[in-house]
This record gives C-alpha cells, sequence and structure tokens, in this order.
C-alpha cells in the first residue's frame, strides 16, 4: 500500500503565533522583573542606612552623646564631612588623599553609595542640620547632643538626597536642608502640625544634572523619592524605613524644637545654606 506522510514543520501562521504569545510574555514579565530589580536595591540602600545610624550612634556614645558636625575645614583646608567622623565605625568606603599623610572618607562608595544614584557623586546620603551643625570660621563650633531630641524615633537623620550641581563646586552637599520655609512653607509659627503643610520638598525631587546652574535648595539637599515613590530614611534612634512620596512631615519628622531654633543662618565656612 502506498502511504503519505505529512510534513512535521511549524506554519507561518503557527511561528507568528508563538512569537505573539513570547512577545505579550516579555511585555508583562520585564516590568515586574524591572520592580524586582528595583526592590532589591531599595533594600541594599536601606541596608546602607541601618549602618550608617549604628555607626553614628556608636559615635554618639563615644563622645558624650554629641552627634558629629555635618562639615568643618581643618588648618590645611580639607574638607571633614560627618562620614569621615564615623568611618573608623565602619571601616567601609572609598578615601581620598588630600596629601601624603591625610585620607578623607567623605561620602563615598562602598555602603555610602545608593546602587540606583545615577552617578557616581559623594554625599548621596545627607544627614540633618538639626543634629549635625557646620562648622563656621567666625564662630565656635554649636555640638548638638542626644539629650536635645525630643523625640528620637520620630526625627529623621539621614536621608538620600538627589544628584548636585558639579558647576563650581568640587564637594556635594553633606547635609539636607531642614528650612521650614523649604519643606512645609511658611506655617505662621505653628509646629505642632495642626496646620496642613505644603510639601514644598517635593519640588526638589528630581535628579539635577551635573553641569545645572547651582541653586540653594536643591535636589542636592532635599530628599529624593527614587525608590518607586519611595525614600529611604533614617531615624535618630538607628531605625530606618522606606517612606513614601509626601508622607514626610516637616513638623512630625524634621524639626526639632531646641536644635532647629539655634542652627546658625550663614556666614564665612558655612557649608551649608549660604549658597
Amino acid at each position: 500500500m502506498y502511504s503519505t506522510r505529512r510534513n512535521s514543520a511549524f506554519t507561518l501562521i503557527e511561528l507568528l503565533v508563538v512569537i505573539a504569545i513570547i512577545a505579550i510574555l516579555a511585555a508583562i514579565l520585564f516590568p515586574v522583573f524591572s520592580q524586582a530589580r528595583e526592590k532589591a536595591r531599595q533594600a541594599s540602600c536601606i541596608s546602607n542606612e541601618k549602618q550608617l545610624g549604628l555607626a553614628m550612634l556608636m559615635y554618639v556614645q563615644d563622645y558624650d552623646e554629641s552627634f558629629p558636625m555635618s562639615q568643618y575645614f581643618d588648618s590645611a583646608g580639607y574638607p571633614h564631612d560627618w562620614q569621615n567622623a564615623i568611618y573608623p565605625y565602619i571601616k567601609n568606603g572609598q578615601g581620598v588623599s588630600y596629601s601624603p599623610t591625610v585620607t578623607l572618607y567623605n561620602g563615598q562608595g562602598g555602603i555610602f553609595n545608593c546602587p540606583s544614584f545615577p552617578r557616581d557623586e559623594i554625599d548621596m546620603y545627607g544627614i540633618s542640620l538639626c543634629i549635625s551643625r557646620p562648622y563656621y570660621s567666625n564662630q565656635p563650633a554649636q555640638i548638638a547632643t542626644l539629650a536635645q531630641v525630643d523625640n528620637a524615633s520620630s526625627r529623621v537623620a539621614i536621608v538620600e538626597k538627589g544628584t548636585a550641581s558639579a558647576v563650581g563646586y568640587d564637594h556635594s552637599f553633606p547635609n539636607f536642608e531642614v528650612g521650614q520655609w523649604n519643606w512645609a512653607g511658611y506655617l505662621g509659627g505653628v509646629t505642632d502640625g495642626s496646620v496642613p503643610e505644603l510639601h514644598m520638598e517635593l519640588q526638589w525631587d528630581f535628579d539635577q544634572a551635573a553641569s545645572a546652574t547651582p541653586t540653594y535648595p536643591s535636589p542636592g539637599v532635599m530628599p529624593r523619592f527614587r525608590h518607586q515613590q519611595h525614600c529611604n530614611v533614617l531615624f535618630i534612634d538607628g531605625h530606618a524605613k522606606s517612606i513614601a512620596r509626601g508622607q514626610l512631615s516637616w513638623a512630625t519628622n524634621i524639626y526639632i524644637p531646641k536644635l532647629y531654633d539655634t542652627i546658625p543662618t550663614g556666614g564665612p565656612g558655612f557649608y551649608g545654606g549660604a549658597y
């Protein structure tokens, strides 16, 4: 008997159907993979902040419950940031050699880097000006202490910031801005949260180009909600968590009554807001 054998090759229609199915699955799964990858970066970032918080608390205990200064310049003009102060408790990060005998660790590399930050830059994490005062060259340093903090579990110590302009500067901002006018608008002296805040900080929620014209404030001194509309925040008591965009409150989280009203407002050597 004579029999015929059917050709087992795929038809063009079948191939097109398979390709269409693969394309649909890719369109569904790629955003999921991207979100999972960003979630992992967010977890790495918050782990960085927890380690920074632990180091900061060890520093505070060793120095009579005093916080490190956000920045000061030594007699040779070298900048010492708060990250350099807590570095001995971390031993992690990239140092910069200013001379054969001076290497400073001012917040670059290792746990000082957020994996979602768009470019390599120092000071990706900023410390609160309320607890970490810059050095004034024309005034004695005003050191903040733990005893002056009224609610350590609610007050923010460190946030991840946006990128800063590199034009005209060889150093970024070690702190984040705490001014009421830059966070909540002018509340007429009301500081208990009874008046709705304007969330002025959200206007700085972007990454500034390195070639941009320098301004103050800028993304380099304000929180950045880069992790799927969340910002990782470290509180003064050492715990860290992710805060959704628009949920940080100046009155509850930033304002520290005994420290805020004594922050200097500008002067020679001040690196926290005299731009």
